[in-house]
């Protein structure tokens, strides 16, 4: 599973940089060895966001990164 969500996180990160508003460089999918799962959005500008979206689903993932770009 830890593949796909690093895939969807990287296809979000495409979608979100060509259809949003926001000045979105990329999204990158984290696991660390303690199983924090984490997702970091890097902003045109180099200004970076880090979402914690440790046990979310994919549909999880979204929502979180949406709620995160929102604030």
């Amino acid at each position: 599973m830890l593949e796909d969500k690093a895939g969807f996180v990287r296809e979000l990160g495409e979608l979100l940089r060509r259809y949003s508003r926001e000045d979105i460089a990329a999204l990158t999918y984290h696991k660390d060895d303690d199983g924090f799962e984490a997702v970091t959005v890097r902003f045109g500008n180099g200004y970076e966001k880090t979402v914690n979206v440790t046990c979310d689903s994919v549909i999880a993932i979204m929502t979180d990164v949406y709620k995160a770009l929102a604030r």
